[in-house]
């Protein structure tokens, strides 16, 4: 195929979605007309790639978590459980300015050690949004902030990503891991900060006001009423813990059990958080749950607003990133960017547009496709194997922050109930430069 018809078809691909978002439609259905117009360009194999582009996106574990985690937030938002936890935070963070938002910065990045993207969206987002926005936060505010801190995870070690990278044929040869961890860790530390800095500037650029005295309950008052949601965040931390750290050791100790077993309940973690936290807060807020017909139809009448949206825009993003690597969008940019002589500083650029812009929808299967690509043209240009390895990931880390295609944004969004399109502004200006700054040198890290 052409090189020059997959860059056409991803140019027009966002023009679509950018013109169609524009002029006030939903953004759902602006991906859904971007999906069928990038097939066009496949010619006569426009139905192929269209078939081959649904097929991917219905085999996809994230469409599917999405979903749950969309449910277990409108079920904590529908009992009351959300309103209950805020109090009890509130009760002790509440006169700080802005408190709600640091909480989601620090939880962001300490949960992005288990899990990154979607699920860290859905699960620091699902208690800290509704907090921030009776906190006085906007809603895209608190989109945005959520949305921007999903990826931390990737660029704190250690991470599967991570592992995926060094293990590259291309890779491995010249990065040292224990170099490489330690400046992983580093930059890493280096975006936490950034994120806090930024939660400060946010704060006093919304003007961001610490919750009335009069709205702040007493602890004794917000516990008493509040406590039985605290087993919600008990079983969101169970399912991490028998995947992480030492009950896992044990587990994978036990011989009936063992390593595969561990493995099992690692890859379905993001099925089942949302699951087991979905039975724990209806237990727990079955009282506030309809009980006859007519009450039930409005409540899942309404749950299917959120539905119909990130479920339908997350499905066909992931059907259209196929529809692009099946076009050849991957192998032609690499194609015209292998030719090009540029200054050293343009190459970071360049790759970060690349994994931000054209890569698939979660960090791993970002750093599948283009991560030993990418790094070959960073070390091609001049840049030491290991901080050439660095920017991988922390480009890749940005799929939360990566409009129109991410899904953390969507759920972010979702949970918020504003409009994703007026989170990607702030998205792309605020998080993505700190990147820049580590590869060009202005932020440094031991190599």
């Amino acid at each position: 195929m052409d090189t020059i018809i997959p860059i056409i078809a991803f140019i027009a691909y966002f023009i679509v979605i950018i013109l169609w978002c524009w002029k006030g439609r939903e953004i759902s259905e602006a991906i859904l007309v971007a999906f069928i117009v990038a097939a066009l360009f496949g010619g006569d194999k426009c139905l192929d790639l269209i078939v081959r582009g649904i097929n991917f996106a219905a085999q996809q574990d994230a469409v599917y978590a999405a979903m749950a985690f969309a449910l277990m937030a409108y079920l904590m938002d529908a009992t009351g459980c959300i309103e209950r936890l805020i109090n009890m935070l509130n009760s002790v963070l509440g006169k700080f300015k802005g408190g709600a938002g640091y909480v989601s910065t620090l939880s962001s990045a300490l949960f992005g050690l288990v899990s990154g993207g979607s699920g860290n969206a859905a699960i620091v987002g699902s208690i800290t949004i509704p907090w921030m926005k009776k906190s006085n936060w906007p809603p895209e505010a608190a989109a945005t902030l959520v949305a921007g801190n999903a990826g931390l995870g990737i660029s704190l070690p250690p991470s599967a990503t991570m592992f995926i990278l060094l293990g590259m044929a291309a890779v491995k040869p010249y990065v040292d891991p224990a170099k490489f961890y330690i400046a992983l860790l580093v930059a890493g530390m280096y975006t936490v900060v950034q994120r806090l800095l930024l939660c400060y500037w946010m704060i006093r650029k919304y003007k961001v006001t610490p919750v009335p005295k009069e709205l702040i309950p007493s602890k004794k008052e917000a516990f008493k009423a509040g406590w039985p949601t605290l087993f919600i965040i008990i079983s969101i931390i169970v399912p991490v813990a028998l995947t992480i750290g030492p009950i896992a050791d044990y587990l994978t100790s036990i011989k009936p059990f063992g390593s595969t077993g561990v493995k099992a309940l690692s890859s379905a973690i993001l099925y089942w958080i949302p699951i087991v936290a979905s039975i724990v807060t209806i237990i727990v807020g079955w009282n506030k749950l309809p009980k006859d017909a007519k009450g039930l139809y409005k409540f899942f009448a309404n749950a299917t607003k959120r539905y119909y949206v990130i479920g339908a825009t997350i499905f066909f993003a992931f059907a259209a990133s196929q529809v692009l690597t099946d076009l050849g969008l991957s192998k032609a940019l690499m194609d015209i960017l292998s030719g090009l002589y540029l200054p050293k500083f343009v190459w970071p650029i360049i790759v970060g547009i690349i994994i931000v812009l054209t890569a698939p929808l979660t960090s791993t299967a970002t750093v599948t496709a283009l991560g030993a690509i990418c790094w070959q043209l960073l070390y091609s240009a001049g840049y030491n194997p290991v901080l050439a390895a660095v920017l991988i990931l922390l480009f890749s880390s940005t799929e939360g922050m990566s409009p129109p295609n991410s899904v953390p944004i969507l759920i972010a969004a979702s949970i918020a109930d504003c409009n994703p399109v007026s989170t990607f502004k702030p998205l792309v200006f605020y998080y993505i430069p700190t990147t820049m700054l580590i590869a060009w040198g202005v932020l440094p890290i031991p190599l």
